[in-house]
């Protein structure tokens, strides 16, 4: 009897449950460690962000040191100059923000695969024959 009713649980997972090969070692990560990754994803743009208000107000004082010393050709040069780094520093901005949000994105996968995982898991337990048997 409890041979069959063996059979009959591992049809009904091979039917209606996850194989044992589609759970992938990074679908096994516990919702602690997903809500750890958010969490330092999100600290990671807040820092990215006050760095950049830090290299904001550095370079409009630093420019504001230099206007009274500098002629107009390389006031010019200066700003132009600024202008790159300041270009150069958006861009970083903008990649770090989009790896922060693939974080985000991520690690809501992962949070809706690790609820399907444990509802797969449930409907295992579920049906598994009891140890009675």
């Amino acid at each position: 009897m409890g041979t069959a009713a063996a059979r009959a649980a591992m049809q009904e997972q091979a039917q209606h449950g996850l194989p044992a090969a589609a759970v992938t070692p990074w679908q096994r990560v516990s919702e602690a460690s997903l809500h750890t990754d958010l969490a330092l994803a999100r600290e990671e743009v807040k820092e990215l962000k006050t760095e950049r208000d830090r290299l904001r107000e550095r370079v409009r004082l630093a420019l504001g040191a230099e206007i009274d010393d500098v002629q107009r050709t390389e006031f010019v040069s200066r700003i132009q100059d600024l202008e790159k780094h300041n270009a150069l520093l958006v861009a970083e901005l903008a990649e770090q923000t989009e790896r922060a949000g693939r974080l985000e994105r991520r690690t809501l996968e992962l949070e809706d695969e690790v609820t399907a995982v444990r509802r797969a898991l449930a409907r295992t337990i579920r049906v598994a024959p009891s140890s009675k048997e």
